[in-house]
């Protein structure tokens, strides 16, 4: 009843259902939901809510054409590869969002380049986490290779997933040519000075980079 009662608010611009246990019904009366055009809700939160690829495929399919939701959040999910081949399906069909959280999920290497070719062809996400995905130097630099051709995404969040140097090379290969991007999240790999001293060498060929996070990386100053 409450998930019913927002597809007539005109004042509800962020819906948390983080954690929850949806069922059948709560499911349903969310599709519903996502199909209005008419809905107050801008920001979607399902973090640690969607329990297989078929309840989120449902969510997303249902979402497809959605206007006014921008922002949405799907961290710590247990989708596995053919959720991931569904938020790739819904990036390539969606024009409206802006922000998408997929931040502890397990994407590895599979999903890494699943979401690096999404990013090749959406012109609207401007904010991407994969934060705690497991995408090590493989994964993180099919990501990075993607942000080549990527002309909209303005944050990338991509801590803790274990990226050596080798990963970084890749992200700073492919800064040279980005112009989009102003703010990255590094915080929590483990790329060292080696790969510190190949980033600072990009840092004097891109213009536009505003915010580099780089704490707890194997730095030594």
């Amino acid at each position: 009843p409450l998930i019913a009662g927002l597809v007539t608010s005109t004042s509800v611009n962020f819906l948390s259902l983080n954690d929850c246990t949806l069922h059948g019904g709560a499911v349903e009366e969310l599709k519903k939901l996502l199909k209005s055009n008419n809905t107050s809700v801008r920001t979607l939160n399902l973090g640690e809510s969607i329990t297989c690829s078929e309840m989120l495929s449902d969510i997303l399919s249902s979402m497809c054409r959605n206007s006014t939701i921008t922002k949405l959040d799907i961290c710590k999910c247990h989708f596995g590869s053919l959720g991931t081949k569904r938020i790739v399906d819904f990036l390539r069909r969606n024009r409206y969002l802006t922000r998408l959280e997929l931040d502890r999920n397990f994407l590895g290497l599979q999903g890494a380049s699943l979401i690096a070719d999404a990013l090749r062809v959406n012109k609207t996400l401007t904010y991407l986490d994969v934060s705690g995905c497991q995408l090590e130097d493989d994964g993180a630099s099919a990501i990075f290779d993607a942000l080549r051709c990527n002309s909209t995404l303005e944050l990338l969040s991509i801590c803790g997933n274990m990226i050596g140097p080798e990963g970084i090379e890749a992200l700073a290969q492919s800064l040279v040519r980005n112009s989009s991007l102003l703010t990255i999240f590094l915080h929590g790999n483990n790329f060292r000075d080696d790969g510190a001293k190949k980033l600072a060498a990009m840092l004097s060929l891109n213009r536009t980079l505003e915010a580099l996070y780089i704490d707890q990386c194997g730095l030594t100053g």
